[in-house]
């Protein structure tokens, strides 16, 4: 039985904290709303606030709309359920194909939020998908998850509840600008925030809670960290960064758009065809990515991946001990391009630390 399947991308990154082995559309945020109305309609997508008719949502659920919308997003997806005319499972199964950055669920009650973490683990698993899920007080351990744990705001004279707030803190991870980080952003219509943490601020951000601090003057977030804790060989320290995640997120959707916008199906998988691929990454994209993704002095290149090249020709029956490197690396992998390479990511400056003498 044939098991080649569908046209496969797969793009992984690991950690160099302890070893290793055309830009995409971003700044899109999805809220997932129960709707406690019968709607006729019950997907849309809104560039900006005005695109939203009046109609279009019941009083409690436009909120969460009106809310995210205060993050300038470049675009606002959203999708509704009553349970009736579309259940969650419906609603899950058409976001399979939808592209999106952050997703929320505001509104949402448990036994749904559990059914939502399912399907976001499961996805992101299996069709590698490079989707965020804002949560509140979800102990997720997980890079893919943000576990924002503030347990009251008052945003514009209006109390939310953490996870109602999750709406705003999507939609502000979306239309972030890659020159910073997620760490000490403010809102000037924040006048209060439940200070849950401030006995042990270091903890909480080393359990993995995004939340709410205060410096006396202003409430920011404390440390953009997701809710991955359990660092291992594959994931450093690098990988419970908001920044560095959404990074590598970038570079893989950059990379798989390309490759399947222009080279499958168009281009011969020949060893001058693969070297072109791998040149327009290396002295044209990457070098795009300086100064504000990737760093100027690091060695971040691709290049073809001689271990998979042996397992490949390996499978075909070859002598492999027989072949030179340059044999291997120029085997011909039928559909199949493998590249393996580094990248120097930058990091937002967050730490200061000076030593003063007296002279």
């Amino acid at each position: 039985m044939p098991t080649i399947g569908m046209p496969k991308i797969q793009i992984e990154f690991e950690s160099m904290g302890l070893t290793a082995i055309q830009r995409s559309e971003r700044g899109i945020v999805l809220l997932i709303l129960k709707e406690t109305a019968e709607k006729p309609k019950n997907s849309f997508r809104f560039a900006s606030l005005v695109d939203v008719e009046e109609d279009d949502f019941s009083e409690e659920v436009k909120k969460y709309v009106d809310l995210a919308f205060e993050a300038s997003p470049n675009l606002l997806l959203v999708e509704t359920y009553d349970g009736t005319n579309r259940t969650l499972a419906n609603l899950l199964k058409d976001l399979v194909l939808q592209k999106f950055n952050y997703y929320a669920t505001p509104n949402l009650e448990a036994t749904d939020i559990k059914t939502v973490l399912s399907w976001h683990k499961d996805i992101v698993k299996k069709k590698d998908k490079t989707i965020k899920y804002v949560g509140f007080e979800e102990v997720a351990d997980d890079e893919n998850i943000i576990n924002f744990a503030t347990t009251k705001v008052v945003y514009d004279k209006v109390d939310y509840t953490g996870l109602e707030f999750t709406a705003l803190i999507a939609s502000q991870l979306a239309a972030l600008p890659l020159t910073r980080s997620f760490t000490f952003f403010t809102w000037p219509k924040i006048s209060y925030a439940s200070l849950d943490f401030v006995d042990d601020e270091d903890a909480a951000v080393n359990a993995g809670k995004l939340f709410l601090t205060y410096d006396g003057e202003k409430y920011k977030i404390a440390r953009g960290v997701n809710s991955l804790t359990t660092c291992h060989e594959d994931k450093g320290e690098d990988f419970s960064k908001i920044r560095i995640v959404e990074a590598m997120h970038l570079i893989k959707d950059d990379i798989s758009e390309t490759f399947n916008n222009f080279y499958v199906g168009k281009i011969l998988n020949k060893y001058e065809n693969k070297q072109q691929f791998i040149a327009l990454i290396n002295q044209v994209y990457f070098l795009e990515l300086q100064d504000t993704i990737l760093e100027k002095a690091g060695n971040s290149r691709v290049d073809i991946d001689m271990v998979e090249n042996r397992k490949y020709a390996i499978k075909r029956g070859q002598d492999v001990e027989k072949m030179t490197a340059m044999e291997i690396k120029t085997y011909n992998t039928g559909s199949n391009v493998f590249l393996e390479g580094t990248v120097s990511l930058l990091d937002a400056m967050e730490d200061l630390k000076i030593r003063f003498r007296n002279q």
